[in-house]
């Protein structure tokens, strides 16, 4: 059960007692008859309170919630129909994948890195941050594949780190690229 879940659970046990508690200390009328006024509205206002508290819970459901997944083919047949789902995975990065919802066309995708490589301090500053991928309805595979379809900070921060590895690269190779055709 979710925090909010026990939260609402909470929030209308709290409020039914209260009712039961006003309903049960009602005065007694000269007669023996309890006020029946006050009774009818404490049930009224419970039933519109309990219905309400449904309601909210049930959009909740709807809205917020994502079914969990546990390996790749799980989360791919998710991802085929873009419904939403959560999944965390990967090898040398781990990721969590939300699938967000569909856009037209398109099936959004969170990505968040939650681990980077251990070897590699410039990945393990980028955990934490996301992105957004937009893929075509229908795609499978890992949602990062393409990074051309994708925006937000880990995005920005990946391209570079890609072109920092390039830079240092053609740095430590200059002399070989001059011997393979190209002049300097």
């Amino acid at each position: 059960m979710t925090l909010l879940q026990k939260g609402l659970f909470y929030f209308l046990f709290h409020k039914f007692y209260i009712l039961l508690e006003h309903t049960s200390s009602m005065k007694v009328k000269k007669g023996g008859k309890k006020s029946s006024g006050n009774n009818h509205f404490a049930i009224k206002l419970l039933i519109i309170l309990i219905v309400a508290l449904g309601a909210i819970y049930a959009g909740w459901l709807f809205f917020f919630s994502f079914d969990s997944c546990s390996d790749w083919n799980c989360f791919n047949e998710y991802l085929k129909s873009c419904d939403r789902a959560k999944f965390i995975g990967g090898e040398d990065m781990i990721f969590r994948y939300s699938i967000l919802g569909s856009s037209g066309d398109e099936c959004n995708i969170n990505v968040e890195l939650l681990q980077g490589e251990l070897n590699n301090q410039d990945s393990l500053r980028l955990e934490g941050q996301s992105m957004v991928c937009s893929l075509p309805k229908g795609f499978v595979g890992v949602p990062e594949r393409d990074m051309s379809v994708c925006h937000g900070v880990l995005r920005e921060n990946l391209q570079d780190l890609v072109i920092k590895k390039m830079y240092t690269y053609i740095i430590q190779n200059i002399d070989n690229l001059g011997g393979s055709g190209f002049e300097i």
